[in-house]
């Protein structure tokens, strides 16, 4: 039995849907501070797992409910979590894009004695507000003495080479403001100079219509323009999975309240505002944004999902 088995047993948590979600996921995920209340004060457990290792902090966070956030903390809830993916508490409310839910995290983080370093181990934040295009929430990272050197364990991707994929002048001229190390090197062996070389050629000959059409870095479906999915291959343990925002599988919306989808719709893997490269890349293929197809891939987050099939181009 899984130690999140072990811990809805002993506790008494009451699942609700088939993502494992409880009453206090759809609660903070709503900011509905009543039903939070309730729920706390009839001795429930504050930090249950859903299916992909979600707490109800993290729910909070995600949808930037920041009176929740602080009641669930107040409580005692525990922002040092990881979800399936490994990913954060912090780097949650980074995606989220409210500096109020930021800085209240990192303070709460910080005054608990977490490193800064520890936050960033996995995937630095400044360069998750640069790929959410939160510049503000960029700005306040680099201020409160984030590293702008930090870089992607797997892919030596650091915030500078992001910023020169995307092409964001304002982002570069601030990290380097900031003593960002414009020599480092990737896993590919490309600094950020490299990578912004081949960015302006690939966006000029991208100006000649008789060129191929660029391929999509990131898979969007049609039932969501906004938001970027890796696709999964369907599995057993999906079959006839529900979740309370899904009964039904709609091709208008994703669900609100839990990351995790029906089979044959998209598994959601980043937030519905994350926008590299706009989508579609700029160039052709071999262009700059096959470091950035690796950013976004397994080589970062690895899926708690049985044999997944990501699907995008094969550049590296």
């Amino acid at each position: 039995m899984s130690s999140n088995e072990e811990f809805i047993r002993k506790n008494k948590v009451v699942i609700i849907d088939d993502d494992k979600n409880t009453k206090l996921h759809y609660a903070a995920a709503l900011g509905n501070l009543e039903e939070i209340d309730k729920i706390i004060a009839s001795k429930q457990k504050l930090d249950p797992e859903n299916y992909l290792g979600w707490t109800p902090l993290m729910m909070a966070i995600r949808n930037a409910n920041a009176l929740a956030v602080d009641t669930l903390l107040i409580k005692g809830a525990d922002a040092t979590k990881k979800n399936k993916f490994g990913i954060n508490a912090f780097l949650i409310s980074v995606t989220c894009g409210d500096i109020v839910v930021v800085e209240k995290l990192l303070n709460h983080l910080l005054t608990g004695g977490v490193s800064r370093q520890s936050l960033q181990r996995l995937f630095s934040p400044v360069s998750l507000a640069i790929l959410y295009g939160h510049n503000h929430i960029f700005k306040y990272l680099l201020e409160r003495s984030f590293d702008p050197n930090a870089a992607a364990p797997l892919t030596g991707i650091t915030p500078l080479m992001f910023a020169a994929a995307l092409g964001k002048e304002k982002l570069i001229t601030k990290l380097l403001n900031f003593k960002a190390n414009i020599h480092k090197k990737n896993h590919l062996g490309k600094t950020a100079v490299d990578i912004a070389h081949t960015r302006h050629n690939s966006v000029e000959t991208n100006f000649d219509k008789t060129k191929a059409r660029p391929q999509p870095l990131i898979i969007i479906t049609s039932h969501n323009q906004n938001s970027p999915h890796l696709q999964l291959t369907p599995y057993p343990e999906a079959m006839g999975r529900k979740s309370s925002n899904t009964r039904t599988p709609s091709m208008v919306c994703t669900p609100r309240i839990t990351p995790i989808t029906p089979q044959f719709m998209p598994q959601m893997f980043f937030g519905s505002n994350f926008t590299p490269s706009q989508f579609i890349s700029p160039g052709p293929p071999m262009a700059y944004h096959s470091f950035l197809n690796a950013a976004v891939t397994p080589s970062n987050f690895v899926s708690p999902l049985p044999s997944p099939q990501i699907c995008y181009p094969n550049y590296v």
